[in-house]
C-alpha cells in the first residue's frame, strides 16, 4: 500500500475546535497542521493570525496544496480537484497547472512529481484514507450501496438510529473491525504505528472503533456529515457539506486572508522553545497526547503555559491515552470537563475525546512562583477604543462582531437552551447569519467579551416599515444569549445599548421582546438601558403553536394556493388591510417576489382565501427549517414521559409526526404576510385549516400564529389544540422625536419570522 502522508484529512471538525477555543477575530492561534483542513477552517472562522506546525514536510505540502486551490480555483472546481467530489485525471492535472504558480518552490517540485496521486485526488492518498477505503471496499458485499443510501436518506437521529440497527449492527460487520483494526495490522498497513505505541486500554481496538463508529453514523445528521459520507462513500453528496474553509463564505475568507496563515516545518517543542513570550492565544493540538509519553506530554504542557498569553485557551483531542495536566501546572491550566462532554455530543468525527484547558496564571518554569500578574492582551485595530459603558460592567466589553465568529456564536446558542420538560435551542444549522442576512435589510450584532472570550452577544436588526407617522425605518431588539457563568453584571443590558447605537440616524422607531417568565430580560428593560430610545408603552404579544395531530374539518371558505396571477391581488389586499399599522411593510410587486427568492418561502407555500371571486385572505406557511428551526437537547424525565405517552397516542393519531428525539428538531411553518379582509376571525381560522390539513402527514409538527395587542384576529385559534407562548412587546422610538399617536397603535404589524 503506497502513501505520501499519514493524513489525507484532518480528522477533527472545526466547528468542534472553534467553539472549545472560543475563536475570536483577535486570536493568533497555534494550530497543529496534519492535513491542513483546521488550520484553513479556523482561518475562514476568523482567526487573526495563524501558525500550521508539522515536523513532516509532506503533509505541509499538502496543506500549502489545500491554501493554492481555494485561492486559484473556483471553489466546486477546488472541491473536486482535492478528491471532495469526483473528477477526471484530465480535469484534476488541468487544474494542477493552474494552481502550481501559487505555491512555494519545493511544494510546486513535490506536487509536479506526485501527479498520479493528483489524478486521484490528494487527500486520497493518506495512509489512513487508502486503508479504511480498503476496508469499506470489502465491507461493500456485507452491506449493499443501498444501506449506506437509506442511512444518508434519514431525516431524523432516530432513524439513523434504526437502519444502524438494522443493517450495520452485525456479527459479521464486528468481526471485520475485529480484523481490521486489529493493532498489529492496523499499525503496519493504516496508522503510524507511533500513534498506537502508549495504548493502554482493556477494550479491544476494534472494538473501540465499532463503537465509535456507531456515534459516528448515528449522533449527528448524515446528511450533514462530511467526514461520514467520505469515510462511507469516498466523496461527498454535496458541494455544501464540506470542511468550512471550502464552504462559499469561507473560501471567500482564505481569498482575502491566506496572508495571515504561516506553515511551519519543525517539531513543536522546538517552535515553543523558539517562541517569545505570550507568542499565542489559542491553540489546537490535534491528538498529542496518543503520541507522546507523559514525560514529553508535561514537557509540552508546561511550554504551552510558559508562551501562552494570559486568556489563552488550548484544545486536544485523545483516542489511546487520556494525559493528565502535571500537577504543579493544574490550577494555571484549568480542564473545563464538562465542555468538552458536551461538544463531543455534536462532534462529527466522534472517534475522540475532547479536552478543553484554559491559562488562568503562568508560574515559572518548575519553580511554582508567580511571575507576572494575569492581565488582557493589548488592543489591536480590530479592538474598538474604551467605551464608557465597560466602566459599568469591569472586565467586559462590547464590540461589534460578524461572520468570523459565527462559530462561537453557534456554540453559545447550544450552550444557552431553554428549559422546560425539554431542553431546546433556536438552531441556526451551519451558518449562525444566515437567519438575520434572510429577514433584515441590515443587522448588528455586538459581542460580550470577558477576558477576551466571547461569552455573549445581542442583536439589532433594521426593516422598513409604518413609523407611525410615514413609511421609514424601524428596528426590532433581539436574539440575546449570554453564557450562564456571565449572567448579570448588567452585561445583556450594555451590549444592547451598544447595538441601539449601531442603528443607521434614519431609524425612528422599533421593539423589543420579553417572553413572559424571562426575569434577566425583564430586569434589562425595566432599567430603561437606553439613552437614545425610549420606551413608550408596552404591548401583549401571544404565539399560538397550533398541534399538527390529525386533520381538521374542512375550512368553511375556499381556501387555494396561490398563483403567480394573483400577486398583484395579494399587494392590493396586504397594504389595504395593514395599513397604517405600526412596523407594517409597504407591499409591491417586487417585494412579493423577492419573498417568493427565500428558501421556503416559495410560491406554493402562499395560500388566499377567495369570496365572490375576490381575495379576502392571505399568508406564508414560511418553513425555516433550513435555517432557523427549534432543536430538542435533551427530555427531562416528565418530557421523556410525554415523549412515551405521544408514541402511544400516534398508534390512534396516525397522521402525527413522531416527537424529534434528543439532537433533532421539532419541524414547523410559521404563518408570515399575513393579510385578513376586515380582521375577519373566521378567514384566518379557514387559512389555519388549509395549512395544517397540507402538513398534517408530512412529518410537520405545529403550525406558529402570533397575535399582538388586542388584535380580533386571535379568536381564529379558539378551541384549537395549541400551546399558547405569551411575550411583552416593547415599543421604543427615537428619544427627541415629536410625539406620534401611531405608537400607540392597538395592533401593531408583528411578523413572527423577524423574531
Amino acid at each position: 500500500m503506497s502513501f505520501l502522508y499519514n493524513f489525507g484529512l484532518s480528522q477533527e471538525d472545526e466547528r468542534t475546535e472553534s467553539a472549545a477555543l472560543a475563536l475570536s477575530d483577535n486570536d493568533r492561534v497555534l494550530s497543529i497542521a496534519s492535513a491542513g483542513d483546521m488550520p484553513l477552517s479556523l482561518l475562514a472562522l476568523g482567526a487573526r493570525q495563524i501558525d500550521a506546525v508539522d515536523v513532516d514536510p509532506a503533509q505541509l505540502h499538502l496543506s500549502r496544496l489545500k491554501l493554492a486551490a481555494v485561492r486559484s480555483l473556483e471553489r466546486e472546481d477546488a472541491i473536486a480537484f482535492l478528491g471532495f467530489l469526483p473528477a477526471s485525471s484530465d480535469d484534476r492535472l488541468a487544474w494542477l497547472q493552474r494552481l502550481v504558480p501559487a505555491l512555494p518552490d519545493a511544494s510546486r517540485r513535490f506536487w509536479l512529481g506526485n501527479r498520479t496521486v493528483i489524478e486521484g485526488g490528494a487527500i486520497w492518498a493518506g495512509r489512513y484514507e487508502q486503508y479504511v477505503a480498503k476496508l469499506v471496499r470489502v465491507a461493500m458485499p456485507l452491506f449493499g450501496r443501498t444501506r449506506f443510501d437509506a442511512l444518508f436518506a434519514c431525516t431524523t437521529l432516530e432513524q439513523q438510529q434504526e437502519v444502524f440497527d438494522k443493517h450495520f449492527d452485525r456479527r459479521s460487520v464486528r468481526a471485520l473491525f475485529d480484523i481490521g483494526f486489529h493493532p498489529k495490522l492496523f499499525s503496519s498497513r493504516g496508522m503510524d504505528p507511533r500513534s498506537l505505541q502508549h495504548r493502554s486500554r482493556e477494550v479491544p481496538l476494534g472494538q473501540q472503533y465499532f463503537s465509535h463508529f456507531r456515534n459516528l453514523c448515528t449522533a449527528t445528521p448524515a446528511r450533514d456529515n462530511h467526514l461520514l459520507q467520505l469515510t462511507l462513500l469516498g466523496r461527498v453528496r454535496d458541494a455544501d457539506v464540506v470542511p468550512t474553509y471550502l464552504s462559499a463564505r469561507g473560501a471567500e475568507q482564505i481569498r482575502k486572508r491566506s496572508d495571515a496563515l504561516r506553515f511551519v516545518q519543525q517539531d513543536l517543542v522546538s517552535y515553543l522553545e523558539d517562541l517569545e513570550p505570550e507568542g499565542f492565544d489559542k491553540a489546537h493540538l490535534s491528538n498529542l497526547p496518543d503520541w507522546l509519553d507523559q514525560d514529553a506530554f508535561d514537557h509540552v504542557m508546561s511550554l504551552l503555559a510558559t508562551k501562552a498569553a494570559p486568556g489563552a485557551r488550548l484544545v486536544w483531542r485523545y483516542i489511546h491515552v487520556n494525559r493528565s495536566v502535571p500537577e504543579h501546572l493544574r490550577e494555571h491550566l484549568p480542564i473545563d470537563e464538562d465542555l468538552g462532554q458536551s461538544l463531543r455530543r455534536t462532534d462529527r468525527f466522534p472517534f475522540y475525546a475532547i479536552v478543553c484547558a484554559s491559562v488562568e496564571g503562568q508560574d515559572d518554569r518548575g519553580t511554582g512562583t508567580r511571575t507576572r500578574a494575569f492581565r488582557s492582551p493589548a488592543r489591536t485595530d480590530s479592538h474598538p477604543p474604551s467605551h464608557p459603558d465597560e466602566q459599568l460592567a469591569p472586565g467586559f466589553d462590547f464590540r461589534p462582531i460578524g461572520p468570523e465568529q459565527g462559530e462561537a456564536m453557534l456554540a453559545i446558542n447550544r450552550a444557552c437552551p431553554i428549559e422546560a420538560d425539554f431542553s431546546v435551542i433556536f438552531d441556526r444549522g451551519s451558518d449562525f447569519f444566515r437567519w438575520p442576512d434572510l429577514i433584515y435589510d441590515r443587522y448588528h450584532y455586538v459581542g460580550i467579551y470577558r477576558d477576551d472570550r466571547l461569552v455573549g452577544y445581542c442583536m439589532t436588526g433594521e426593516l422598513s416599515g409604518w413609523t407611525g407617522a410615514s413609511h421609514g425605518r424601524c428596528f426590532y431588539g433581539g436574539d440575546a444569549r449570554v453564557l450562564r457563568t456571565y449572567r448579570g453584571n448588567r452585561v445583556a443590558e450594555l451590549a444592547f445599548r451598544r447595538a441601539l447605537e449601531l442603528l443607521a440616524d434614519d431609524v425612528e422607531v422599533g421593539m423589543g421582546l420579553v417572553k413572559q417568565g424571562n426575569a434577566p430580560a425583564q430586569r434589562t428593560v425595566d432599567k430603561g438601558y437606553s439613552d437614545r430610545f425610549e420606551e413608550v408603552r408596552r404591548i401583549p404579544f401571544e404565539v399560538a403553536n397550533v398541534l399538527l395531530l390529525r386533520r381538521m374539518r374542512q375550512p368553511r371558505l375556499e381556501v387555494r394556493r396561490a398563483k403567480l396571477d394573483d400577486l398583484p391581488a395579494m399587494v392590493e389586499l396586504f397594504n389595504e388591510t395593514n395599513a397604517r399599522r405600526l412596523f407594517a411593510p409597504k407591499v409591491d410587486l417586487a417585494f412579493l417576489q423577492k419573498n417568493l427568492e427565500l428558501p421556503g418561502l416559495e410560491l406554493r407555500r402562499w395560500y388566499v382565501v377567495e369570496r365572490g371571486g375576490r381575495l379576502i385572505g392571505m399568508a406564508a406557511a414560511w418553513d425555516q427549517h433550513a435555517f432557523h428551526r427549534t432543536m430538542v437537547l435533551r427530555y427531562s424525565p416528565a418530557g421523556a414521559a410525554l415523549r412515551t405517552l405521544y408514541s402511544a397516542g400516534r398508534k390512534v393519531l396516525r397522521n402525527a409526526a413522531p416527537l424529534p428525539g434528543e439532537g433533532e428538531s421539532f419541524r414547523a411553518v410559521t404563518l408570515s404576510r399575513v393579510a385578513i379582509a376586515n380582521a375577519d376571525p373566521s378567514v384566518l381560522r379557514s387559512l389555519i385549516t388549509g395549512v395544517a390539513n397540507d402538513h398534517v402527514g408530512h412529518g410537520y409538527h405545529m403550525l406558529h400564529v402570533g397575535f399582538a395587542g388586542d388584535d380580533p384576529l386571535r379568536a381564529a385559534t379558539t378551541g384549537l389544540l395549541c400551546q399558547r407562548f405569551r411575550s411583552q412587546v416593547l415599543i421604543t422610538p427615537r428619544r427627541g422625536l415629536p410625539r406620534c399617536e401611531g405608537w400607540f397603535d392597538s395592533r401593531p404589524y408583528i411578523d413572527l419570522a423577524m423574531i
